[in-house]
């Protein structure tokens, strides 16, 4: 990761430029680390650490005063993405940056995981700013269906659907990502049913983007 020194002054020169946008997306790598091993991850060997803690109290006080200093009479619109790694894993720094900008209505937030953190997941439905943020979180999951999952993935997706079903209940948007390897596509019947079936049982769901 990029010297603080040096990230700081990116982020100043960003600001600068971004003084001029209406509609701004910010993709933040939350943690490298990842508690999947998934065989077509072509990342596997960097997945071992978080940012320091330095460096996190940096960028979410950057990002906060950024959206202090943004002109609400422009309407301005900041999506904020959450990557990783599994950025369910460093779910504190997820929480600090939400802390930082709920009170913008401007700001937008989206987070890519595997939906394996069952714990981060229950806290960020049971934090006290949740009920403010809901409407403009959006928590998109990697799932491959079946039998993709369980053969390319290591575990079956069991709880990467109930953490989706959990969060679309309590009124997050919910979408799903699949990553499909060439020698499963003779499968495909099989994980098109499995997305089928999932999307019949989350219909109600009007979050659910399936």
């Amino acid at each position: 990761m990029a010297d603080i020194t040096e990230e700081a002054k990116e982020a100043a020169d960003l600001a600068i430029a971004l003084q001029e946008s209406e509609a701004v997306h910010i993709e933040v790598t939350a943690t490298d680390k990842c508690n999947c091993s998934c065989e077509y991850c072509f990342e596997q060997d960097h997945c071992t650490e978080h940012m320091s803690e330095d460096k996190q109290q940096k960028i979410a006080s950057l990002l906060r005063e950024y959206c202090d200093s943004m002109s609400s009479s422009r309407s301005p619109s900041l999506y904020l993405s959450f990557w990783g790694g599994e950025p369910f894993l460093n779910f504190s720094f997820i929480d600090r940056v939400l802390r930082e900008t709920v009170k913008h209505k401007f700001v937008q937030w989206h987070i890519y995981t595997n939906g394996l953190v069952t714990d981060a997941i229950d806290k960020l439905v049971t934090a006290d700013y949740f009920e403010e943020a809901r409407d403009r979180l959006e928590v998109q999951f990697s799932y491959d269906g079946e039998p993709h999952n369980t053969q390319k993935r290591k575990h079956d997706g069991k709880t990467t659907i109930e953490n989706a079903k959990k969060l679309a209940r309590a009124g997050v948007q919910v979408k799903f990502k699949a990553t499909l390897s060439y020698d499963m596509i003779d499968k495909l019947p099989q994980i098109w049913e499995s997305y089928r079936d999932l999307h019949e049982e989350m219909s109600c769901y009007e979050t659910a983007d399936v």
